[in-house]
């Protein structure tokens, strides 16, 4: 849940970007719908490294050993599926006031905490607010420099 919040929320970041405007509505749809299909088959439970069993966190790093496929990727797609669909209107309308651009005006910085409390915590139930992880920084700025 987390993780396509934050596809979401930094594939409208990295588009607004390219554009260097501020999208319309439909451009945000058409993110949102491209996010389950094409960056959430990346995802995968990252492994144990003395184990080498899957761990309970996932993870899209390419670095990172991960399992992947099967059930798995089903998972990612299917609750991606379900962000979606519950909450296309809250996300097409919150997600882009979600990323601000620093006071030098040189990048912009995504904070996906209240999105994903909104959805994942309070909408969906899948996580208590203490399990959130916090949006990494170098992943909003690879997102904005991308």
């Amino acid at each position: 849940c987390q993780a396509s919040v934050l596809e979401m929320s930094y594939g409208i970041l990295r588009k607004e970007n390219d554009e260097q405007r501020k999208l319309k509505e439909f451009e945000v749809v058409e993110i949102l719908e491209k996010v389950c299909s094409s960056k959430m088959d990346e995802y995968g439970l990252a492994l144990d490294p003395q184990t080498g069993n899957p761990t309970m966190r996932w993870t899209s790093h390419e670095n990172t050993p991960r399992a992947k496929g099967g059930w798995v990727t089903r998972l990612a797609l299917g609750t991606c599926a379900d962000v979606y669909n519950e909450y296309e209107e809250y996300l097409t309308e919150e997600a882009p006031k979600s990323c601000q651009i620093n006071t030098e005006g040189t990048h912009k910085n995504c904070d996906t905490r209240a999105l994903i409390n909104h959805i994942c915590v309070n909408g969906f139930k899948w996580c208590k607010d203490g399990d959130l992880a916090a949006p990494p920084a170098a992943a909003a700025a690879a997102a904005a420099a991308a």
